[in-house]
């Protein structure tokens, strides 16, 4: 069990052990530390008809199941978007820009979200 209490975690154990841990970047979990964004996504702003759009962002397990999302309907790896995962650094490229294209982009890991917006200007 965990319990958080300023800037200690208190993990509770089996029989009433507890330990007491700093609590540096978030919450810990059996001794390691939990899943989270390093780098989140940022919001872009393109121009209408550009070649290629990058969104990036970085989680702490590089073989996390990603998924994106656009205007919370999944996209899939197509004409119009490459997926790309290189060390934990997942990718979303949108190819050939267009007006339609703007909107809020999430990407989920493992059910931790992060997400920006995609303006596109004409």
């Amino acid at each position: 069990m965990l319990r958080e209490h300023g800037s200690v975690v208190v993990v509770v154990v089996a029989g009433g052990d507890h330990r007491c841990r700093e609590l540096v970047t978030g919450w810990f979990v059996h001794g390691q530390p939990a899943e989270s964004w390093i780098d989140e996504l940022e919001d872009v702003t393109c121009q209408e008809k550009e070649s290629k759009v990058e969104l990036a962002c970085k989680f702490s397990n590089p073989k996390a199941r990603v998924s994106w999302y656009k205007n919370k309907l999944e996209v899939f790896q197509g004409l119009k978007y490459k997926l790309s995962n290189e060390d934990g650094v997942f990718r979303l490229f949108i190819n050939n820009a267009a007006m339609e294209d703007a909107g809020k982009y999430t990407c989920q890991a493992n059910n931790l979200e992060t997400s920006c917006y995609l303006t596109v200007e004409g």
